[in-house]
């Protein structure tokens, strides 16, 4: 994982996520326990999302730059036995909620690895809700195997290739871009906040980070597409 300056090799990323996932066993939770993930995009975030996978729990991301409001709202539709935070951002959470801070845990328990059937949960995302309340779906571990069956040798992913990781953990693309770059041994490039808010730095970020697959809505990128400041 490459975010900004700080880049976390596959042997870093992998101890940092026993030793959180030795956390969340130690809480007793029951297998496909949602949990919630309250996290900026980055080499923390990706951390929590791979602990929850070991621990044999599925993953409820959540978008810190919506109001306090929906949050609580889609909390209340799937209420997590634990949220994984920081200090920072746990003062937008309903106090009732269980919260384990990220930069205070003990990473002292054993662990003890659970299995993760193809049948179980990976994780639980939000629909946008246009057409009314936001609704629960729940993805497998199949589910999310599956997505890249077919597209790996159509378009020739390898280990060399460095994606790029530009949309809400909260978003369905997000889980493209993140277990795309991991199940194939390659680098997650996390695009910085400002080069998602404007066509230029994009398009100078994907340079210089040297992206290979970037991923968009089509109606986005066609935008980009016709922009020249995005070339």
């Amino acid at each position: 994982v490459r975010d900004g300056t700080t880049v976390v090799t596959y042997r870093e990323l992998d101890r940092a996520a026993e030793a959180l996932a030795a956390v969340l066993i130690g809480r007793g939770l029951a297998a496909d326990t949602p949990v919630a993930v309250l996290l900026e995009r980055g080499a923390a975030l990706v951390v929590a999302l791979l602990a929850i996978q070991k621990a044999g729990l599925a993953y409820l991301p959540l978008e810190p730059a919506q109001p306090d409001a929906r949050l609580a709202a889609l909390l209340a539709l799937v209420p997590p036995g634990l949220v994984i935070t920081r200090a920072a951002l746990r003062v937008r959470l309903p106090a009732t909620l269980a919260c384990l801070d990220v930069d205070a845990a003990d990473t002292a328990a054993p662990l003890a690895r659970r299995a993760a059937p193809r049948g179980t949960l990976a994780y639980i995302k939000f629909t946008s809700g246009s057409g009314g309340r936001p609704k629960p779906v729940a993805v497998s571990h199949a589910n999310l195997a599956g997505l890249f069956t077919g597209i790996t040798p159509a378009l020739a992913l390898t280990a060399a290739d460095t994606w790029s990781w530009y949309h809400s953990p909260a978003f369905g693309y997000s889980a493209w871009e993140l277990w795309g770059a991991l199940t194939h041994g390659a680098c997650l490039a996390v695009v910085p906040e400002a080069a998602r808010a404007e066509l230029a730095a994009l398009g100078a970020f994907l340079a210089a980070a040297g992206v290979t697959v970037f991923s968009h809505t089509p109606s986005a990128f066609r935008l980009a597409l016709a922009s020249e400041a995005f070339h």
